[in-house]
């Protein structure tokens, strides 16, 4: 008699544990786009203080060309003055506004460098968030397709349920024709 109602039992089970092993799933879809999207605000975080690293030591390389420049002025004046010439003689002020502006243009140089690395580094930071935010969406959808595949899951443990067991609407049947041989046992057991 009770193994009439193995069937039942085992397809109720295994329709509670697809709905269960849906519903891990679901958690752990979403939990893993949540990681990920964690991960990348870190990426960009550090991708962001690294640009801030860069316009920094850019700073510092201009003030070293500059301060190079102001050298080699010096050292030209000093020749000059060595060999018998004057700071104001047209020669030495033609080489000290070139040596000037050799230096002013390598400084901006350093510094329009550093810029378009630090611009660079945050395109990527830009990006990284961007792909954070994808991989949680994405972690959400499968989230949601698990959860109703989980529902769809019972739903057709249900229905084969009903179509082997309870499918049978005839007035006239009696409790066992409709139900099976264990059906008379079961209500006069007393459950």
């Amino acid at each position: 008699m009770a193994l009439n109602f193995l069937p039942i039992a085992l397809t109720v089970a295994s329709s509670l544990l697809q709905y269960k092993g849906s519903q891990d799933a679901a958690r752990g879809s979403r939990v893993a786009g949540q990681r990920q999207r964690i991960a990348k605000e870190a990426e960009a975080g550090a991708l962001e203080s690294k640009a801030q690293q860069e316009v920094a030591v850019a700073q510092q390389r201009s003030f070293g060309e500059t301060g190079r420049a102001k050298i080699i002025a010096s050292r030209v004046i000093a020749l000059s003055a060595a060999g018998g010439g004057g700071a104001t003689d047209p020669t030495i002020i033609n080489m000290l506004a070139d040596i000037e502006g050799e230096g002013a243009y390598r400084a901006a140089l350093q510094v329009y460098q550093g810029s378009e690395e630090a611009r660079a580094l945050r395109v990527r930071a830009s990006g990284a968030r961007y792909e954070g935010a994808l991989a949680e969406e994405a972690g959400e959808a499968k989230s949601r397709a698990y959860k109703t595949s989980g529902v769809a899951a019972l739903l057709q443990g249900a229905g084969s349920l009903y179509g082997k067991y309870g499918a049978t609407t005839d007035p006239k049947l009696t409790g066992q024709e409709r139900y099976g041989a264990d059906y008379d046992a079961y209500q006069n057991s007393g459950y």
